[in-house]
C-alpha cells in the first residue's frame, strides 16, 4: 500500500512518476512555441555573434604580432632603431591587414543588404571598362 495515494491510482498505473513526466510533457509542449519565436532565435543568433566576433578579433590580433615582427624584420633589414624605416616597417602589416578587414566588412554589409558586389556602369561608362574588356 502506497502511503497518501488511493488504490484506484495505484491499480491504473498513475503514479508519482508518471504524473511527473505528464506534467514535463505538457510544460514542452507549451514551450516549444515559444522557443521557436523568430525574435528569441534572433537574440541567441546576436549573442553567438558577438561571441564569435570577439574570438576572431582575438585571434587576428594573436596572429598579427606573430606575422608583423617577421614582416617588419624583413622589411627593416638592417636598418637600426634609430632610423625611421625600422619604426616605419612595424606598421605595414598591421595597415595591410587593416585594409582587408575594411574591404571584407564592407562586402559582408553589401551582401547583408542584398547588393551583389561587383563591376557597375554601362558599356561606356567611365570606371571600370577596362575589367570588363569593353571595346
Amino acid at each position: 500500500m502506497w502511503p497518501f495515494r488511493k488504490d484506484a491510482d495505484r491499480g491504473s498505473g498513475r503514479t508519482r512518476r508518471v504524473e511527473r513526466l505528464g506534467e514535463r510533457i505538457a510544460e514542452s509542449k507549451r514551450l516549444r512555441p515559444l522557443s521557436l519565436d523568430p525574435d528569441l532565435i534572433a537574440v541567441a543568433m546576436e549573442r553567438t555573434r558577438r561571441r564569435t566576433v570577439a574570438g576572431l578579433w582575438f585571434f587576428l590580433a594573436l596572429g598579427l604580432s606573430f606575422t608583423t615582427t617577421g614582416v617588419q624584420a624583413f622589411l627593416a633589414g638592417d636598418a637600426g632603431t634609430d632610423d625611421p624605416v625600422w619604426w616605419a616597417a612595424w606598421t605595414v602589416e598591421p595597415m595591410f591587414a587593416g585594409l582587408l578587414i575594411l574591404l571584407l566588412n564592407f562586402e559582408a554589409v553589401i551582401l547583408a543588404h542584398g547588393v551583389e558586389p561587383g563591376i557597375t556602369g554601362g558599356r561606356g561608362s567611365s570606371g571600370s571598362c577596362w575589367a570588363r574588356r569593353c571595346s
